[in-house]
């Protein structure tokens, strides 16, 4: 009798002390000051932008996304929101503007792939390239914008250090 209640209970001890539980990403939630960015221009001209106070401006994007200051421009996420602007005064601080997004995710790794922000009716799209705990890369494809009817091919790639919740 003793060794049929153990051959019953032996079983379920080995099957039922593991639990299962899938793998969780890290949340891209959180503040990120603008440390560098990299811009390249029709595949063969590079320039890196990495010197606090140095302004980037991006010919193809209007509104607030069109000038980024390294060092000084803050971005904030918060799940499916984008916050830029940020001011601090007498009055406390906030942020002045603020986009929804669009985050996709690798189905089978549940790694962050890219987002959209939609500025001025213009959907802008950011892949991910490295999502670490304390940054955070982006690049913007390569896109075409005419200047003095010449068309020139430009593409970005901005890091963002994360400073907080």
């Amino acid at each position: 009798m003793k060794k049929i209640i153990y051959s019953l209970l032996l079983p379920l001890f080995f099957v039922s002390c593991e639990k299962y539980e899938l793998d969780t990403y890290p949340t891209l939630d959180g503040t990120y000051r603008v440390s560098s960015v990299t811009m390249t221009i029709n595949e063969n001209q590079t320039t890196h932008y990495i010197n606090s106070g140095e302004v980037v401006w991006f010919p193809i994007v209007y509104g607030p996304l069109e000038e980024l200051v390294i060092g000084e421009t803050k971005i904030h996420f918060s799940g499916n929101m984008l916050y830029l602007g940020f001011i601090q005064n007498q009055w406390g601080s906030n942020w002045i503007y603020d986009y929804n997004i669009r985050i996709n995710r690798n189905f089978i790794t549940g790694r962050w792939v890219s987002f959209t922000v939609t500025d001025y009716n213009t959907p802008i799209i950011f892949n991910i390239i490295e999502d670490e705990i304390e940054y955070l890369k982006l690049n913007r494809n390569i896109q075409y914008v005419n200047i003095d009817g010449v068309s020139i091919g430009v593409e970005y790639l901005i890091t963002l250090y994360r400073e907080g919740p």
